[in-house]
């Protein structure tokens, strides 16, 4: 789902020149998603190491320009 999510926010914001901005939301999403995750626990909180892990089995999309600007 999350990945949809990210899908169709490069489907609209993804532009030429826009590449950097998209991938610093995705740092910003891994982030707030292993938040989001450590608060599903009361016993510990998830570390980086396991959420690593987490994300090998389960990878974000990486980012992408979808509508080019410039003509080539």
């Amino acid at each position: 789902m999350l990945n949809r999510k990210l899908r169709g926010h490069d489907a609209y914001f993804g532009i030429t020149g826009n590449v950097k901005a998209l991938q610093r939301l995705r740092f910003e999403v891994q982030g707030r998603w292993r938040k989001w995750l450590s608060r599903r626990s009361r016993a510990a909180q998830l570390n980086w190491i396991q959420f690593n892990r987490l994300l090998q089995r389960h990878p974000l999309q990486p980012a992408r320009v979808v509508h080019r600007v410039y003509a080539t």
